[in-house]
């Protein structure tokens, strides 16, 4: 799955809940009303995925099993919640870098 594929799915995801709502007036503009979470997990879904409680072990748990994370000032785990949606999904988030930017090729045009 592609980045292209991912925005795609996650747009259809709020078109569906928009579909689906029991408002009975549905506006174009009510399907991006949804309720906007935080861009980074909280500690209790940070625990729940590793199953620890401590942020010593969530941090070991995340080292061990290769999530991209920082620590915060506290020293709590901080973890993106679009990268662990995708890595919940099976999807390997690292292929999405490259080592190279994307650049158009000019040389064919007159």
């Amino acid at each position: 799955m592609n980045v292209l594929e991912c925005a795609v799915f996650l747009c259809m995801r709020c078109i569906a809940k928009a579909m689906y709502s029991t408002d009975s007036e549905l506006t174009m503009s009510s399907i991006f009303d949804t309720k906007v979470e935080s861009e980074t997990l909280t500690t209790d879904e940070i625990a729940e995925i590793s199953g620890c409680t401590r942020r010593h072990e969530q941090v070991e748990w995340l080292e061990k099993n290769n999530w991209v994370h920082h620590k915060n000032r506290a020293g709590m785990p901080v973890v993106g919640r679009l990268y662990a949606r995708l890595k919940l999904a099976g999807v390997n988030p690292a292929r999405f870098n490259t080592d190279s930017a994307w650049a158009p090729d000019f040389s064919k045009l007159p």
